[in-house]
């Protein structure tokens, strides 16, 4: 690597199929390898702390999507990451941190009020997380994890009417399956 620093987008390609491959081991050498030669590579940081999140390596993860957030505070996405880290660690204040962070940086990013809303939920604030899933439906309308979601906290609150027809939405968005059916039906 040091000979050739040409090849490190070689190599974290490779590290990244290493990891879909689910060969975490062989993917975080790699991958440190590239972070030893070029410690800016903002590429190699994401997929190394994607690895570590795939690991429970929490801590590891989050320090890599914080260089790759230092490499390039224009890019949302290291933010976006370790908000939805913080939602696997069950932090939900410091999720919705980071999710307010990606909107601020990109008011459009795909799912960034989706997940803001997840963590809203967890932090007992439903009234913010239903705003919230509004807005991800206006810039996902054929997305139909909001529609869903928005459901199930109607449904948590015994607004059953409410529920019902943010089920059939999701229904009619969704790919055929059992579940939003079953969700449908308890909302009936």
């Amino acid at each position: 690597i040091a000979r050739f620093p040409s090849q490190l987008a070689y190599r974290v390609a490779l590290g990244e199929i290493l990891a879909q491959d689910e060969q975490y081991e062989g993917a975080k050498q790699v991958l440190q390898q590239v972070i030893a030669a070029d410690e800016n590579n903002k590429d190699a940081s994401l997929a190394l702390g994607d690895v570590y999140f795939m690991t429970d390596k929490l801590d590891a993860a989050l320090s890599q999507y914080f260089n790759a957030a230092r490499v390039d505070p224009a890019d949302p996405a290291p933010l976006f990451r370790a908000g939805e880290l913080y939602i696997k660690a069950n932090k939900p204040s410091d999720a919705q941190k980071q999710f307010q962070l990606v909107l601020r940086v990109n008011p459009l990013f795909p799912r960034a009020h989706y997940n803001l809303a997840r963590a809203q939920y967890l932090l007992g604030i439903g009234d913010l997380a239903i705003k919230e899933l509004e807005e991800e439906k206006k810039l996902n309308p054929r997305l139909a994890d909001p529609y869903e979601f928005a459901g199930d906290i109607m449904m948590a609150g015994r607004k059953f009417g409410n529920a019902t027809k943010e089920y059939q939405k999701a229904a009619e968005l969704k790919p055929p399956g059992a579940g939003i059916y079953v969700k449908l039906a308890k909302a009936y």
